[in-house]
């Protein structure tokens, strides 16, 4: 089996001009490297490499083959310079998931130092809430969440805590001598609060801090979802799916530009290569990967010809039925001559078959049809030549009445111009269709011929 490696060695063989130096330069010996070129040659099942003592040169087969592989390996190359840009944060995108908290207290600040340290970074950040943040990093929208209140992540999730901060209790005026004075967590419970709508991660936070204490939080006023925020929440959704379509498009947009001249460079190797295995194809006498010789291949293109006239006469014979057609090129080089071999396609059942399940009276008409065919051809190839006088030496007994009226038909046709055709025949029936004839009779006395003028 041909791996990955073989193509490898391959390339380096090539580049080298040498076993030995592309054996130094992949870190490998000599005897390994010569045995894989032979393992690659059986399994392509032809020489790639001319071996002398003063080196090694590709074959024909062998320049084919190294056209591929080098545009392989220029790609790959390629591939590899890019990873180890984005490895090296030289460029690449960085989505950044955050709480407009977390944004003013931490990010804003640090993201300018990680600008100016990597320009070509390029950084996207997406306006969550704290569990649309660790929802979206589960979801591989973005690569890490900032948020400004404590949430549950799963254990595959890594969780690093930044800085701390206080939350300052807000109030009225008249609770300014309530705010001077040491209070306990039960003073505050039973206080008119105002806090943000269940589900938020801030109300799940001090939900579980009062209950640690064994004490409720029942806010009586809560900032509740609004149509306005499941409207903003659908938007965000929308531009994060807009932001990632964004990023695609400019990725597949660089790759495309990156690859367009390797593609067109490669479409003309392809179509330069196409036309010489063509060519080289027709001369070794192997089409379509079976054997057809030269000869064969010239026959065909003539043959092609002849079956066109012949076809519109068969059609007239057979009340379009009928239809012949040369073996496909795929089949053609299949076995001694196979390349000149006939099929007859039938308009009725839409198949292919071998002319020789014809019948008798078939194969009678497409034997006729083939030689007015090539008569037609004959004259049409070369102006000096003009057949005026054709025979046809019975096959007329194997046509059934309307068949023969058909044959007869197209033969009369090419009578009334300047041809002379002579119809050798012992069918009765003929007789009341052909209107001269010369009769030949037979008794003790031996054979007698009479002519019979219209």
């Amino acid at each position: 089996m041909i791996t990955y490696d073989y193509y490898r060695i391959f390339y380096y063989v090539a580049q080298y001009k040498s076993f030995t130096k592309a054996a130094a330069a992949l870190g490998n010996n000599q005897p390994n490297i010569t045995r894989c070129m032979n393992n690659l040659e059986a399994e392509l099942d032809c020489k790639l490499f001319l071996r002398s003592n003063k080196g090694v040169l590709l074959t024909p087969e062998g320049h084919k083959l190294y056209e591929h592989v080098a545009i392989a390996f220029e790609q790959l190359a390629l591939g590899e310079e890019a990873i180890i840009r984005n490895r090296d944060l030289e460029n690449g995108l960085i989505s950044i998931g955050a709480s407009e908290n977390a944004l003013r207290l931490i990010l804003l600040s640090e993201l300018e130092h990680f600008c100016a340290r990597y320009p070509h970074v390029r950084i996207r950040l997406l306006n969550y809430s704290a569990p649309q943040a660790v929802k979206a990093l589960e979801n591989n929208i973005i690569d890490f969440a900032i948020v400004s209140t404590p949430v549950l992540v799963h254990k595959h999730m890594h969780q690093e805590k930044l800085v701390s901060y206080d939350e300052i209790l807000l109030g009225g005026t008249k609770y300014k001598q309530f705010a001077q004075q040491v209070h306990y967590l039960e003073d505050i419970s039973e206080m008119p609060l105002i806090g943000l709508c269940e589900g938020s991660s801030t109300h799940t936070h001090y939900s579980r801090f009062f209950m640690e204490h064994d004490l409720p939080f029942e806010p009586d006023m809560e900032a509740a979802k609004s149509q306005m925020e499941e409207a903003e929440k659908v938007r965000l959704q929308t531009q994060t799916k807009l932001e990632l379509y964004k990023e695609q498009y400019k990725a597949n947009k660089e790759a495309y530009d990156i690859l367009s001249p390797q593609m067109e460079k490669r479409g003309k190797i392809i179509e330069k290569h196409t036309k010489l295995e063509t060519l080289y194809k027709l001369l070794s006498g192997n089409m379509s990967g079976n054997r057809m010789d030269l000869e064969t291949y010239v026959q065909r293109y003539y043959l092609e010809k002849i079956l066109y006239a012949a076809n519109r006469r068969f059609a007239n014979m057979s009340a379009g039925q009928f239809e012949l057609r040369m073996v496909d090129e795929e089949n053609a080089g299949k076995g001694k001559n196979r390349g000149l071999d006939l099929m007859v396609y039938s308009n009725v059942t839409g198949k292919e078959r071998e002319v020789r399940t014809l019948s008798g009276g078939e194969s009678f008409m497409a034997a006729l049809a083939l030689a007015l065919g090539m008569a037609d051809q004959i004259q049409e190839s070369s102006a000096a030549i003009h057949l005026d006088v054709m025979f046809v030496d019975e096959g007329f007994g194997s046509l059934d009445e309307h068949s023969r009226e058909q044959a007869v038909k197209v033969l009369q046709e090419l009578a009334g111009g300047s041809k002379l055709i002579g119809i050798i025949s012992h069918v009765t029936e003929l007789k009341q269709e052909i209107e001269d004839q010369l009769l030949v009779s037979k008794d003790e006395k031996g054979s007698h011929v009479k002519w019979q003028i219209s």
